[in-house]
């Protein structure tokens, strides 16, 4: 593991009723290691966490 890393991270992402996301819309970044659909939220899957920003972009759309 590089210095500054924690291993694997999962950022969970919730959204409102009425909305589904659409987790193959996700933009692909180095880190991102998987990607899923929970109950009203979406889970990332990171490989490591550094000390930097990442942008990551997905869609809802209205059900």
């Amino acid at each position: 593991m590089k210095e500054g890393a924690s291993g694997m991270s999962v950022i969970e992402i919730g959204y409102p009723s009425g909305f589904s996301a659409d987790p193959k819309s996700v933009s692909s970044h180095l880190l991102l290691k998987r990607v899923e659909e929970g109950d009203k939220k979406v889970i990332l899957y990171l490989d490591e966490e550094h000390i930097v920003r990442i942008w990551i972009i997905f869609y809802f759309k209205n059900v």
